[in-house]
């Protein structure tokens, strides 16, 4: 584990429960492989996606919604158009590590909203991204190119 992150961890005011968990999640980010990425995400209670320069296609949000977990993100880049505030997921201000971890907290001890919110983020993305809809846009877009 990083002991930056660990460092950076006792810095932040929080109880002693989303310390521990936080740490223990801090222990995951290494490189995984494909198969070790599905298996974490179908284990996952949250998915904390805390971006901080403005990504324009949030990738791990939408991975996330596909097994149906609910995102904490950050108001930055393509995160707020994968991650739909109070509908899909919870969403903070970039670099506010309390709101952060309140969000995080919340959504620990809230096992009907976590369930909630993850539902409906796996009807959104499977709606937005399904092999149906992917295949009609791209067909729309060639036919716009060639006039």
């Amino acid at each position: 584990m990083s002991s930056e992150i660990v460092e950076e961890l006792g810095r932040i005011p929080m109880s002693p429960f989303l310390t521990a968990t936080l740490t223990r999640a801090a222990d995951l980010a290494t490189s995984r492989s494909h198969a070790e990425v599905e298996r974490l995400y179908a284990l996952a209670d949250v998915v904390v996606h805390p971006a901080v320069w403005p990504e324009p296609f949030s990738r791990v949000p939408l991975e996330a919604a596909a097994f149906g977990k609910p995102v904490v993100g950050t108001r930055i880049g393509g995160t707020p158009e994968a991650v739909e505030d109070e509908r899909t997921g919870l969403l903070v201000d970039r670099s506010d590590p309390l709101a952060l971890a309140k969000a995080v907290e919340r959504l620990l001890r809230d096992a009907d909203l976590r369930r909630s919110l993850g539902e409906r983020a796996a009807v959104m993305v499977g709606r937005t991204f399904s092999a149906d809809r992917v295949v009609e846009d791209l067909l729309r877009a060639y036919r716009s190119a060639r006039g």
